[in-house]
Protein backbone atom coordinates (compact mmCIF):
# COMPACT_ATOMS: atom_id res chain seq x y z
CA UNK A 1 0.00 0.00 0.00
CA UNK A 2 1.36 3.41 -0.87
CA UNK A 3 0.63 6.66 0.90
CA UNK A 4 -0.24 10.18 -0.24
CA UNK A 5 2.23 11.48 2.32
CA UNK A 6 3.58 9.93 5.50
CA UNK A 7 1.21 10.22 8.45
CA UNK A 8 2.99 9.88 11.77
CA UNK A 9 1.79 10.57 15.26
CA UNK A 10 3.96 12.57 17.60
CA UNK A 11 2.36 12.16 20.96
CA UNK A 12 3.38 14.39 23.80
CA UNK A 13 4.73 13.05 27.03
CA UNK A 14 2.95 15.73 28.98
CA UNK A 15 0.62 18.63 28.65
CA UNK A 16 2.26 22.02 28.73
CA UNK A 17 1.44 25.08 30.76
CA UNK A 18 0.26 27.66 28.25
CA UNK A 19 0.06 31.42 28.16
CA UNK A 20 -1.47 33.82 25.65
CA UNK A 21 -0.29 37.18 24.39
CA UNK A 22 -3.17 38.67 26.37
CA UNK A 23 -3.25 39.57 30.06
CA UNK A 24 -6.37 37.59 31.04
CA UNK A 25 -7.21 33.92 30.81
CA UNK A 26 -9.95 32.86 28.39
CA UNK A 27 -13.11 31.30 29.74
CA UNK A 28 -14.18 27.96 28.28
CA UNK A 29 -16.66 29.70 26.04
CA UNK A 30 -14.33 32.45 24.84
CA UNK A 31 -12.52 30.75 21.97
CA UNK A 32 -12.20 34.14 20.27
CA UNK A 33 -9.76 35.17 22.98
CA UNK A 34 -7.06 33.07 21.32
CA UNK A 35 -4.90 35.70 19.61
CA UNK A 36 -3.33 35.67 16.17
CA UNK A 37 -0.24 33.51 16.41
CA UNK A 38 -1.89 31.03 18.76
CA UNK A 39 -0.92 29.63 22.12
CA UNK A 40 2.58 30.18 23.44
CA UNK A 41 4.07 27.86 26.06
CA UNK A 42 5.97 28.62 29.24
CA UNK A 43 7.72 26.56 31.88
CA UNK A 44 5.56 25.57 34.83
CA UNK A 45 6.95 26.54 38.23
CA UNK A 46 6.12 24.82 41.53
CA UNK A 47 4.27 22.01 39.73
CA UNK A 48 5.87 18.59 39.30
CA UNK A 49 4.79 15.46 37.49
CA UNK A 50 4.55 12.74 40.11
CA UNK A 51 3.52 9.96 37.74
CA UNK A 52 2.87 9.25 34.10
CA UNK A 53 1.26 6.08 32.76
CA UNK A 54 1.48 6.05 28.98
CA UNK A 55 -0.21 3.48 26.74
CA UNK A 56 0.73 3.41 23.05
CA UNK A 57 -0.88 1.32 20.32
CA UNK A 58 -1.96 1.87 16.74
CA UNK A 59 -5.59 2.14 17.81
CA UNK A 60 -5.47 4.10 21.04
CA UNK A 61 -3.37 6.48 23.08
CA UNK A 62 -4.03 6.87 26.78
CA UNK A 63 -1.97 8.97 29.14
CA UNK A 64 -2.61 9.42 32.85
CA UNK A 65 -0.57 12.13 34.52
CA UNK A 66 -0.51 13.09 38.19
CA UNK A 67 0.69 16.62 39.04
CA UNK A 68 1.53 18.13 42.41
CA UNK A 69 1.46 21.80 43.36
CA UNK A 70 4.30 22.32 45.86
CA UNK A 71 3.33 25.88 46.73
CA UNK A 72 1.01 27.06 49.50
CA UNK A 73 -1.26 28.87 47.05
CA UNK A 74 -3.66 27.69 44.37
CA UNK A 75 -2.22 28.05 40.88
CA UNK A 76 -4.71 28.75 38.11
CA UNK A 77 -3.46 28.82 34.55
CA UNK A 78 -4.27 27.71 31.04
CA UNK A 79 -3.10 24.19 30.29
CA UNK A 80 -2.73 23.02 26.72
CA UNK A 81 -2.26 19.63 25.11
CA UNK A 82 -0.85 20.05 21.60
CA UNK A 83 -1.36 17.04 19.37
CA UNK A 84 1.17 16.52 16.59
CA UNK A 85 0.82 18.26 13.29
CA UNK A 86 -0.71 16.10 10.59
CA UNK A 87 -1.11 16.15 6.83
CA UNK A 88 -4.31 16.37 4.85
CA UNK A 89 -5.41 12.86 3.91
CA UNK A 90 -7.57 12.56 0.79
CA UNK A 91 -8.19 8.88 1.53
CA UNK A 92 -10.17 9.84 4.65
CA UNK A 93 -8.66 6.91 6.56
CA UNK A 94 -6.60 8.83 9.11
CA UNK A 95 -7.92 9.95 12.47
CA UNK A 96 -7.95 13.68 13.22
CA UNK A 97 -8.21 13.52 16.99
CA UNK A 98 -11.99 14.03 16.87
CA UNK A 99 -12.37 11.70 19.85
CA UNK A 100 -9.83 13.56 21.98
CA UNK A 101 -11.05 13.66 25.59
CA UNK A 102 -9.77 15.10 28.86
CA UNK A 103 -10.67 13.87 32.35
CA UNK A 104 -9.64 15.84 35.42
CA UNK A 105 -9.78 13.90 38.69
CA UNK A 106 -12.14 11.41 37.09
CA UNK A 107 -14.51 13.94 35.53
CA UNK A 108 -14.68 14.68 31.82
CA UNK A 109 -14.27 18.38 31.07
CA UNK A 110 -14.89 20.61 28.10
CA UNK A 111 -11.93 22.00 26.21
CA UNK A 112 -11.30 24.46 23.42
CA UNK A 113 -9.24 23.97 20.27
CA UNK A 114 -6.71 26.30 18.69
CA UNK A 115 -6.34 25.22 15.03
CA UNK A 116 -3.73 26.48 12.58
CA UNK A 117 -2.36 25.73 9.14
CA UNK A 118 1.42 25.54 9.34
CA UNK A 119 4.26 25.05 6.89
CA UNK A 120 7.64 24.03 8.30
CA UNK A 121 6.76 25.61 11.64
CA UNK A 122 5.39 28.83 10.15
CA UNK A 123 1.74 29.81 10.59
CA UNK A 124 0.17 30.25 7.13
CA UNK A 125 -3.46 30.31 8.26
CA UNK A 126 -4.00 33.97 7.40
CA UNK A 127 -2.47 33.55 3.94
CA UNK A 128 -4.87 30.72 3.12
CA UNK A 129 -7.93 32.36 4.66
CA UNK A 130 -7.37 35.59 2.74
CA UNK A 131 -7.77 33.47 -0.41
CA UNK A 132 -10.87 31.72 1.01
CA UNK A 133 -9.09 28.37 0.96
CA UNK A 134 -10.75 25.67 3.13
CA UNK A 135 -7.42 24.58 4.62
CA UNK A 136 -8.91 21.75 6.74
CA UNK A 137 -10.55 20.06 3.76
CA UNK A 138 -8.81 16.75 2.98
CA UNK A 139 -10.06 16.85 -0.59
CA UNK A 140 -8.94 20.38 -1.34
CA UNK A 141 -7.45 21.08 -4.75
CA UNK A 142 -6.32 24.31 -6.32
CA UNK A 143 -8.57 24.16 -9.40
CA UNK A 144 -10.74 27.02 -8.15
CA UNK A 145 -7.81 29.34 -7.42
CA UNK A 146 -7.11 32.20 -9.75
CA UNK A 147 -3.75 32.03 -11.50
CA UNK A 148 -2.20 34.88 -9.49
CA UNK A 149 -2.97 33.30 -6.11
CA UNK A 150 -1.87 29.86 -7.29
CA UNK A 151 1.49 31.16 -8.48
CA UNK A 152 1.95 32.99 -5.18
CA UNK A 153 1.27 29.85 -3.12
CA UNK A 154 3.62 27.81 -5.30
CA UNK A 155 6.40 30.36 -4.78
CA UNK A 156 5.78 30.26 -1.02
CA UNK A 157 6.01 26.45 -1.10
CA UNK A 158 2.43 26.09 0.14
CA UNK A 159 1.26 24.28 -3.01
CA UNK A 160 3.06 21.92 -5.37
CA UNK A 161 3.19 22.72 -9.07
CA UNK A 162 0.31 20.25 -9.47
CA UNK A 163 -1.80 22.07 -6.89
CA UNK A 164 -1.40 19.64 -3.99
CA UNK A 165 -1.41 21.22 -0.50
CA UNK A 166 1.83 21.06 1.48
CA UNK A 167 0.67 22.62 4.74
CA UNK A 168 0.04 20.69 7.95
CA UNK A 169 -2.76 21.03 10.49
CA UNK A 170 -1.78 22.02 14.02
CA UNK A 171 -4.20 21.56 16.91
CA UNK A 172 -3.85 22.50 20.56
CA UNK A 173 -6.52 21.51 23.09
CA UNK A 174 -6.63 23.86 26.04
CA UNK A 175 -8.61 24.68 29.18
CA UNK A 176 -8.34 26.65 32.40
CA UNK A 177 -6.95 24.55 35.24
CA UNK A 178 -6.56 25.12 38.98
CA UNK A 179 -3.83 23.22 40.84
CA UNK A 180 -4.80 23.31 44.54
CA UNK A 181 -2.24 24.40 47.11
CA UNK A 182 -0.12 21.44 48.26
CA UNK A 183 -2.51 19.18 46.34
CA UNK A 184 -2.57 16.86 43.38
CA UNK A 185 -4.41 16.85 40.06
CA UNK A 186 -4.88 13.75 37.91
CA UNK A 187 -5.31 14.27 34.18
CA UNK A 188 -6.26 11.53 31.73
CA UNK A 189 -6.12 11.92 27.97
CA UNK A 190 -7.46 9.52 25.40
CA UNK A 191 -7.69 9.59 21.62
CA UNK A 192 -7.16 7.65 18.42
CA UNK A 193 -3.72 8.36 16.95
CA UNK A 194 -3.18 9.79 13.51
CA UNK A 195 -0.69 7.61 11.67
CA UNK A 196 0.00 6.07 8.29
CA UNK A 197 2.23 3.85 6.27
CA UNK A 198 5.93 4.55 6.34
CA UNK A 199 7.02 6.46 3.24
CA UNK A 200 10.42 4.71 3.12
CA UNK A 201 8.82 1.49 1.94
CA UNK A 202 5.58 0.38 0.31
CA UNK A 203 3.94 -2.88 1.30
CA UNK A 204 4.50 -5.47 -1.41
CA UNK A 205 7.84 -3.98 -2.48
CA UNK A 206 11.12 -5.65 -1.67
CA UNK A 207 12.11 -4.73 1.88
CA UNK A 208 15.28 -2.57 2.16
CA UNK A 209 18.50 -4.60 2.18
CA UNK A 210 19.82 -2.58 5.11
CA UNK A 211 16.87 -2.00 7.46
CA UNK A 212 19.14 -0.77 10.29
CA UNK A 213 20.10 2.17 8.09
CA UNK A 214 16.60 2.94 6.83
CA UNK A 215 15.08 2.55 10.29
CA UNK A 216 18.00 3.79 12.35
CA UNK A 217 15.69 5.25 15.02
CA UNK A 218 14.12 1.79 15.53
CA UNK A 219 17.28 0.28 17.10
CA UNK A 220 16.55 -3.09 15.50
CA UNK A 221 18.12 -5.93 17.48
CA UNK A 222 19.24 -9.33 16.17
CA UNK A 223 15.85 -10.93 16.83
CA UNK A 224 14.07 -8.18 14.90
CA UNK A 225 16.50 -8.51 11.99
CA UNK A 226 15.94 -12.26 11.88
CA UNK A 227 12.18 -11.71 11.80
CA UNK A 228 12.54 -9.21 8.96
CA UNK A 229 14.62 -11.69 6.94
CA UNK A 230 11.79 -14.21 7.17
CA UNK A 231 9.10 -11.64 6.39
CA UNK A 232 10.46 -9.52 3.56
CA UNK A 233 7.15 -7.83 2.70
CA UNK A 234 5.96 -6.47 6.05
CA UNK A 235 3.64 -3.58 6.62
CA UNK A 236 5.51 -0.84 8.50
CA UNK A 237 3.76 1.70 10.72
CA UNK A 238 5.11 4.01 13.36
CA UNK A 239 4.01 6.06 16.33
CA UNK A 240 6.11 9.00 17.50
CA UNK A 241 5.96 10.28 21.05
CA UNK A 242 7.54 13.56 22.14
CA UNK A 243 8.90 12.83 25.60
CA UNK A 244 11.10 15.90 25.98
CA UNK A 245 8.13 18.22 26.61
CA UNK A 246 8.04 16.81 30.15
CA UNK A 247 10.88 19.22 30.90
CA UNK A 248 8.32 22.01 31.05
CA UNK A 249 7.40 20.84 34.54
CA UNK A 250 9.43 21.10 37.73
CA UNK A 251 11.93 18.26 38.15
CA UNK A 252 11.85 14.76 36.64
CA UNK A 253 8.88 12.48 36.11
CA UNK A 254 9.09 10.67 39.43
CA UNK A 255 7.42 7.48 38.21
CA UNK A 256 7.16 6.77 34.50
CA UNK A 257 5.31 3.69 33.21
CA UNK A 258 5.38 2.92 29.50
CA UNK A 259 3.04 0.33 27.95
CA UNK A 260 3.27 -0.61 24.28
CA UNK A 261 0.82 -2.98 22.64
CA UNK A 262 1.47 -4.30 19.15
CA UNK A 263 -1.48 -5.02 16.82
CA UNK A 264 -1.01 -8.80 16.67
CA UNK A 265 1.02 -11.59 18.24
CA UNK A 266 2.67 -12.41 14.91
CA UNK A 267 4.22 -9.01 14.27
CA UNK A 268 7.09 -7.28 16.07
CA UNK A 269 7.68 -3.85 17.52
CA UNK A 270 10.95 -2.01 17.99
CA UNK A 271 12.13 1.30 19.44
CA UNK A 272 15.23 2.99 20.80
CA UNK A 273 14.92 2.86 24.58
CA UNK A 274 17.76 3.05 27.10
CA UNK A 275 15.78 1.41 29.89
CA UNK A 276 14.66 -2.11 30.62
CA UNK A 277 11.51 -3.13 28.79
CA UNK A 278 9.85 -6.50 29.36
CA UNK A 279 7.30 -8.50 27.45
CA UNK A 280 4.35 -8.90 29.83
CA UNK A 281 1.79 -10.42 27.49
CA UNK A 282 1.37 -11.88 23.99
CA UNK A 283 1.22 -8.37 22.53
CA UNK A 284 2.26 -6.16 25.46
CA UNK A 285 5.58 -4.66 26.58
CA UNK A 286 6.18 -2.54 29.69
CA UNK A 287 8.90 -0.37 31.18
CA UNK A 288 9.14 1.35 34.57
CA UNK A 289 11.54 4.26 35.14
CA UNK A 290 12.15 6.23 38.33
CA UNK A 291 13.04 9.94 38.24
CA UNK A 292 12.82 9.97 34.48
CA UNK A 293 14.31 12.94 32.63
CA UNK A 294 13.74 12.32 28.91
CA UNK A 295 16.61 13.53 26.75
CA UNK A 296 15.05 12.48 23.45
CA UNK A 297 11.75 11.51 21.92
CA UNK A 298 10.82 7.98 20.91
CA UNK A 299 9.47 6.34 17.78
CA UNK A 300 7.78 2.97 18.06
CA UNK A 301 7.84 0.87 14.88
CA UNK A 302 5.30 -1.86 14.23
CA UNK A 303 6.21 -4.48 11.61
CA UNK A 304 3.40 -6.81 10.57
Amino acid sequence: MSCFRIFCIALLASVLVASFHVPAFADASEAAAVPAGGIQFKKGKNISMEREDLFISLDKIEATLVFKNHSHKNITTLVAFPVPEYYLDPTGHSAKFEDFSVNINGKKIKHQIDKRAVLKGKDVTDVLERMDIPWEDDNYNADDLNERDRIKLEKLGILTSLGYPLWDISKKYYWKQTFPANGQVTMKFSYTPHYGWDSNYNEGDEFPNNPTKVYKDACLDSAALQWLKKHNHPAVQEVDYILTTAKNWQGPIKNFHLIIEKPSEKGIMSLCWNYEIKKTGPKRFESFVKDFVPDKDITVYFFQ
